[in-house]
């Protein structure tokens, strides 16, 4: 883990994902309780699901204390037999021991340890041993179920280990009242009633959405703000592409979501995609997409030689009302632990909005001309063009204001 990550949690406090520890006595000392409140919260976190959870050694639960980690045997291979034994199924944890340069005089010299529980996929785990002192007062039974309430850890009720048993989420969003089935309806009213589904999903996450202006959708991401084109089909295969959709219907958004009443096909994918992850609510992929390799039905896309960064959420066989909910949240809590979907997501912010800025401010896009190849002489410049060299040859592009993209750019720019 990095500092400035670090102190994004410390500064944060704790929270569900989230629990400070100031003294480490675990496995230095014999004692069944300091070893019955790790399994415990371990496990707690653990049912978090598709989330990255951490445990931070040497800081107060207030965050206003810090105490350097001296506890030897508080490392990972005994974390990893500690948890083998404690918790079933075993879940994914790993132990870093950090001690940063140049960090802030409070975090200077001092040693943390942080245990990284997870993420995976949403199941129900639980003790697989009894943690029982009388003397330590001390009661955690096997088959217990530990889930995070806020920054406790605690007791999970029989419908809380259902709802896990069924991968769903432990949040206070509940499943819709009414379940439309889509393929009950008329063609004509499917995707009206999938895009109204979607919307309340949204809107339950704290989101917006804008079905005046190519539906667009903003979704808060950790504490960044994305702006999604969304995306609604019957099916898509090799003979409609998710290329072929992006460079129909890509308008300067940092992303895609794609959501198919059918199934998708794999092959429907571009080879130069990135398909980073297949997950049990569909892909994330990425690519970065040069401007120039846009079919000619997309003039209004900018020759500009810096590629967008594109990434593509796509949720496939959305048959109903719920399973758009479930498939909906999972792919939030995806987006919010995965430290290298966040990374692909940053940087498609980043690039995108950097190039709208830049062609906002200059007002023009290029349009190619003429092409010279070889030892051509160029014709002389007429008003408003220029020479430039490129891989290829020469190009001679003029300067054209484009209304399409200084609205787009604008309106992406706005709700970013």
């Amino acid at each position: 883990m990095n500092y400035k990550r670090f102190k994004e949690l410390v500064r944060g406090k704790e929270k569900r994902t989230v629990d400070f520890k100031l003294e480490s006595y675990v496995f230095k000392i014999k004692s069944l309780k300091l070893k019955g409140e790790l399994a415990k919260d371990i496990c707690a976190m653990a049912n978090n699901g598709n989330v990255a959870s951490y445990i931070i050694f040497g800081v107060s639960d207030e965050c206003l204390s810090f105490k350097s980690v001296n506890n030897e045997k508080l490392t990972d291979d005994n974390i990893q037999t500690f948890c083998k034994k404690a918790i079933s199924p075993i879940p994914k944890v790993k132990l870093n021991r950090e001690c940063w340069k140049n960090a802030d005089s409070k975090h200077e010299g001092k040693i943390f340890v942080i245990i990284q529980v997870g993420p995976h996929a949403r199941r129900a785990y639980r003790l697989n041993q009894d943690f029982i002192s009388y003397k330590e007062f001390l009661c955690f039974r096997r088959n217990e179920v530990w889930i995070r309430r806020g920054s406790t850890s605690d007791l999970a009720t029989p419908e809380e280990v259902s709802k896990l048993v069924q991968k769903l989420p432990l949040n206070d969003i509940s499943l819709p009242p009414e379940n439309t089935i889509y393929s009950r309806l008329s063609k004509d009213k499917q995707f009206d009633s999938l895009y109204l589904d979607f919307k309340k999903c949204v809107i339950e996450a704290g989101g917006i959405i804008d079905n005046n202006d190519n539906n667009r959708v903003v979704l808060k991401i950790r504490r960044l703000k994305i702006v999604l084109n969304l995306i609604l089909e019957e099916d898509i295969n090799t003979k409609l592409s998710i290329w072929d959709i992006a460079s129909q219907k890509w308008a300067y958004e940092h992303g895609l979501c794609i959501i198919s009443l059918g199934s998708v096909s794999k092959r429907s994918f571009h080879p130069h995609f990135k398909i980073n992850f297949k997950e049990d609510w569909g892909w994330f992929s990425c690519f970065d997409l040069p401007h120039y390799f846009i079919p000619e039905m997309r003039m209004e896309i900018p020759k500009n030689t810096k590629p967008a960064s594109l990434f593509i959420l796509t949720l496939p066989q959305i048959k109903d009302s719920i399973t758009l909910h479930r498939s909906f949240h999972r792919m939030l809590d995806f987006l919010n632990s995965n430290d290298d979907a966040y990374k692909q997501i940053y940087l498609s912010k980043k690039k995108i909005n950097k190039n709208l800025q830049q062609w906002l401010q200059e007002g023009w896009i290029f349009d190619m001309r003429y092409y010279f190849i070889g030892g051509g002489k160029p014709e002389k410049l007429k008003k408003d063009e220029i020479f430039n060299k490129r891989r290829f040859g020469s190009r001679l592009m003029k300067r054209i204001r484009n209304p399409l993209l200084e609205r787009n750019a604008k309106k992406v720019l706005l709700l970013s």
